[in-house]
């Protein structure tokens, strides 16, 4: 009688292993350089910095590595036991339970909302972590340079933007408050 394989696996499945822990070690590298940026961007007080950053890559990396390893381990499997298996799902549920993170980042204060671009990072290393885990390792590390980017150097550009902005409607305030007085000064 043959003895069940409890994994069912075969004996070469640690040769995809070490690869699988190679990606997942590339998601936590590039999964931590977004996460120090807003770390060091919000400081203490920002819902989602480095560790999380780095948690939702390497899981998401990790689901998609059991997605894509899905063929392999069902046909390594005696017959019957699965039928219906759609790795495509696993990375689907990524994309859904990253939106339910995203929504605990945002914070809404009296006058404006804060964490959208946090939320709106951990959306975006969650699809890093999925490029990571089915291999797409140079887009995952092009995405996380564009990412990296787009925050901190994009961020000087808005301060710049708000500031130019500002002046602006002080320019126009005291435009406004001139032609009053003006106005006042002729009714009277």
């Amino acid at each position: 009688m043959m003895t069940p394989n409890l994994f069912y696996i075969d004996n070469e499945m640690w040769q995809f292993e070490l690869v699988f822990i190679t990606r997942l070690l590339l998601a936590l590298l590039l999964g931590g350089l977004i996460g120090m940026e807003r770390q060091r961007k919000k400081g203490k007080s920002n819902s989602a910095g480095f560790r999380t950053h780095i948690l939702v890559t390497v899981g998401s990396c990790l689901f998609m590595l059991v997605s894509v390893s899905m063929p392999m381990v069902v046909s390594s499997m005696p017959s019957g036991i699965v039928n219906n298996a759609d790795p495509g799902r696993i990375a689907a549920q990524v994309v859904s339970g990253i939106g339910f993170l995203g929504a605990g980042a945002i914070l809404q204060g009296k006058s404006r909302v804060h964490g959208l671009t946090t939320a709106a990072s951990l959306w975006v290393v969650a699809a890093i972590g999925l490029a990571v885990g089915a291999g797409l390792c140079l887009t995952a590390t092009v995405a996380t340079v564009m990412t990296f980017i787009i925050l901190t150097w994009f961020s000087h550009l808005e301060d710049k933007a708000e500031a130019i902005m500002e002046k602006q409607a002080m320019i126009r305030r005291n435009r406004c408050l001139t032609e009053e007085c003006e106005e006042i000064a002729k009714i009277e």
